[in-house]
């Protein structure tokens, strides 16, 4: 197992050691296409770093390395539209985009990439903000942002390099959407809400995250991944018909951090 961790791994640990496991560690995992979901925030991601210039050929260029047209370029325009005209209206400062960064925490190497850098009016003078660009997943609860491993990793990553930030923003890219049918009192044809969702994330946050991930780390320096079953999770997953604990047949792994 690479001795460099990476703070998606560790969200995937807690959702399911065996699927984490199979998909990022074993030495004999097959390449495994993207879902349409991932494949439909990729090319998102990527459209946004190329900016709001971005043509159909850009468009196209993507989709071809992508793989799959998760995403009709009519649906991709609406979504960015709305979202670079958001972050205009709110004087947002895009600073940095696609920003890889390397640091240590708790005597393991980490590596991240941070969406976006930027600044925010409110932003106080020398510090930042770190935005993370959501495209499939519902917004979770105030409490469980908070004490997400992947965001709270991003702005510990972010410390240690230098950075100074003031909070991680979860933006949900299918707010920006538009409606296709009357809902909660909204008409068709306006937006799904406000997709700027903010994460202030303090120091007792950081003693619980660090407290969460610890047993982690101890599990994958001893090769420790049990399954975590249950329908929900084992029907939506690309591994299954390699995990025992769904009838796929494989072998044990044997795998540890070095």
């Amino acid at each position: 197992m690479s001795e460099t961790i990476h703070p998606s791994t560790l969200q995937s640990y807690l959702y399911c050691p065996k699927k984490a496991l199979l998909e990022h560690f074993d030495p004999e995992r097959e390449e495994i296409p993207q879902s349409k979901a991932a494949a439909r925030g990729t090319i998102l991601h990527r459209l946004i770093e190329v900016g709001p210039q971005f043509c159909i050929g850009d468009y196209q260029d993507i989709v071809k390395d992508v793989g799959q047209e998760a995403i009709e370029i009519v649906e991709a325009t609406e979504i960015l539209g709305e979202l670079w005209r958001q972050l205009s209206l709110r004087d947002i400062e895009i600073l940095e985009q696609e920003k890889t960064l390397q640091w240590e925490y708790l005597a393991h190497q980490f590596e991240g990439t941070l969406d976006a850098i930027v600044r925010f009016p409110d932003t106080p003078k020398g510090m930042v903000d770190i935005v993370d660009w959501k495209s499939g997943q519902h917004k979770p609860c105030n409490e469980a942002l908070r004490r997400n491993v992947q965001l709270a990793l991003y702005w510990i990553g972010a410390k240690e390099n230098g950075y100074d930030p003031y909070r991680v923003w979860w933006v949900h890219l299918n707010h920006f959407q538009p409606l296709k049918r009357a809902s909660r009192g909204r008409p068709a044809g306006s937006m799904r809400g406000d997709g700027f969702f903010p994460v202030r994330i303090s120091h007792a946050d950081v003693s619980a995250i660090k407290e969460l991930i610890s047993p982690i780390l101890g599990a994958l320096h001893h090769g420790i991944f049990p399954p975590s079953p249950s329908t929900e999770r084992c029907m939506s997953c690309q591994v299954s018909h390699r995990c025992p604990s769904y009838g796929g047949e494989v072998e044990e792994v044997k795998v540890g951090l070095l």
